[in-house]
């Protein structure tokens, strides 16, 4: 994830929540589609699916949702971020990619991140979860990126299979120097002093990276 916790309660959300706990599957995706016929794609983002997952995992940290029920709301807001309309044409020529380290699984983050991107009418190619560095950097060189997004949301103690600084220190060197590098996700917050060799970012939350976003697509007022 990029960050979770930048909402106050949201009674759409706990709706929601709710009906995960009593197993009302259609609730949910009733709530949802309601939700996003409301809202226009970035503000349901930022009103509904942020602040969704934000109580879910508080949820699930506090044993108040199980594995099923973290796993099947998971599964309703990846079809409901797939359904948002998006930039029909590139409104610039950036091109970035999205990727999470080796042993990190947790892509929602970098999933939402590239629906944003797309929104704006930016080019993204989405890598996902688990992505070795060595792989992730010839990708970049490959589809000739402007910007690579790695978000980290777990450490080495907690079973990355390295150091976020080593993966990025060996991207760093072997990345074309004109990529812009940014780093976002729970893990990430030691990168605020990386000093890499070109054009970096850390972010701390969506709504900052919406305004790079904004600013990259020329659509910032």
């Amino acid at each position: 994830s990029i960050s979770f916790h930048e909402t106050h309660k949201n009674t759409q959300v706990e709706k929601i929540l709710a009906a995960a706990s009593d197993g009302n599957w259609t609730a949910i995706e009733k709530i949802l589609q309601s939700e996003r016929s409301k809202y226009g794609p970035t503000e349901y983002i930022h009103k509904i699916i942020i602040p969704l997952i934000s109580r879910m995992n508080e949820k699930v940290g506090a044993d108040l949702l199980n594995v099923t029920q973290e796993h099947i709301i998971s599964a309703h807001i990846k079809e409901n971020l797939s359904q948002l309309k998006t930039a029909s044409s590139a409104k610039s020529k950036c091109r970035i990619v999205m990727a999470c380290p080796e042993v990190d699984y947790h892509d929602m983050g970098i999933l939402i991140a590239s629906r944003l991107a797309k929104i704006h009418g930016i080019s993204t190619l989405f890598l996902g979860a688990h992505f070795p560095k060595r792989d992730l950097v010839q990708t970049c060189l490959q589809y000739k990126a402007t910007h690579l997004l790695v978000s980290s949301t777990i450490s080495k103690k907690e079973g990355a299979r390295e150091n976020l600084l080593d993966y990025l220190s060996f991207i760093d060197r072997q990345l074309d120097p004109k990529t812009a590098l940014w780093v976002a996700g729970r893990n990430s917050a030691e990168m605020k002093t990386l000093k890499p060799q070109r054009p970096y970012i850390h972010f701390n939350s969506f709504q900052e990276f919406d305004k790079q976003l904004s600013t990259l697509s020329g659509t910032d007022k």
